[in-house]
Formats: structure tokens, C-alpha cells, sequence
């Protein structure tokens, strides 16, 4: 598919880290379009049935195991989603990260703390991650109002244009019609 001639890819963002006059940190972050190795890697959890006389079987979605799995599930989702995201990176190597293997995904953290990046740029690339992955209200407004001003520029005269004809020309003879 393209749009207006274009091929569309997955929304990207820099996280520019400061360090030193002549030295940076760039973590890619990159959408991620895909969930299926996510979910042939950590299915999410079923809740168990409760049987009551009387009543068709319903799930017990307040069952304390299955509230614990669903916790669990929710944050390796996390965690997987920060490290497909930041995959863009160029030479981004992890030590103790398995991506075959749900229980190391949660290992970037220490990884991150161990070469030595502060919580506050960590957040920083989390916040990236979000950026690249989310829409929020302040991107949607901004893109509305660059598009309506792009359309009103094309419907509203131009001010370097005359609005009437000229009766003369600068030489002071009349316009030949």
C-alpha cells in the first residue's frame, strides 16, 4: 500500500543521550507492528472455570493465580514490547537477554543500570519506545493543525497576488486587455 506515493513504514524515534561536549547515546525506537512471535512465545493465561449449581460455568477472572499470571503476562508484554522497539538500534547487543525466553526479557533493566545509564535516561528511552508505539492527544492535535493550515494555504488567496486587476501598467499606459 502507499499513500499519496509513498510507502508507509513503522513510526521511528531517536533518544538522543548526551554525553560529554562530542559524545552521544542513540537508541531507535521503532513501532511494532507485529504481536505473533509475542503470543506463540507467552500465550496469555485462561482464567480457571467456576462451577456454581445451577448456573453455566463462568471464569473466575478474580481467582488470585490467575490475577498473579495475568500481571506477570502483562509485564513480559512489556518488556518484550521495549525490546522489539529499541531492535532498531544499530549494534544494540543484550548479555542476559534471551528473546526466545519469556523469564530473561525483564533482564534489560539491570543491563541498563549495569553500563552505566541513569534512571532518568532510561526513561527517557521508555518514553521513546511509548512515543513510537503511541498516539497521544498533543501529536494528533499538531498533525490536525499542520494539515488545516496546509489546506487553508491552498484555498485562501495569496498575498503576493493581486486580488483586483491592475487598471495600469508601471509605465502608467493602460492594461491591454
Amino acid at each position: 500500500m502507499k499513500l499519496a506515493g509513498q510507502n508507509l513504514g513503522p513510526n521511528e524515534v531517536d533518544v538522543i543521550l548526551p554525553r560529554g561536549e562530542d559524545n552521544q547515546i542513540v537508541f531507535k525506537c521503532r513501532a511494532v507492528l507485529d504481536f505473533k512471535e509475542f503470543d506463540s512465545l507467552c500465550p496469555a493465561p485462561k482464567p480457571p472455570v467456576m462451577r456454581t449449581p445451577g448456573k453455566d460455568p463462568e471464569p473466575d477472572l478474580k481467582n488470585k493465580s490467575f490475577v498473579k499470571q495475568m500481571a506477570e503476562y502483562g509485564e513480559r508484554r512489556m518488556n518484550w514490547i521495549f525490546l522489539k522497539a529499541v531492535e532498531a538500534t544499530d549494534g544494540l547487543v543484550w548479555d542476559t537477554v534471551d528473546m526466545e525466553d519469556p523469564k530473561t526479557w525483564g533482564n534489560y533493566v539491570k543491563e541498563m543500570e549495569t553500563v552505566g545509564l541513569s534512571q532518568i535516561e532510561q526513561s527517557r528511552i521508555l518514553g521513546g519506545v511509548l512515543e513510537a508505539n503511541c498516539l497521544d492527544d498533543r501529536k494528533i492535535e499538531e498533525a490536525r493543525k499542520r494539515f488545516l493550515a496546509g489546506r487553508r494555504a491552498l484555498v485562501e488567496p495569496s498575498e503576493s497576488l493581486p486580488e483586483d486587476e491592475q487598471p495600469s501598467t508601471p509605465s502608467g499606459e493602460p492594461v491591454n486587455a
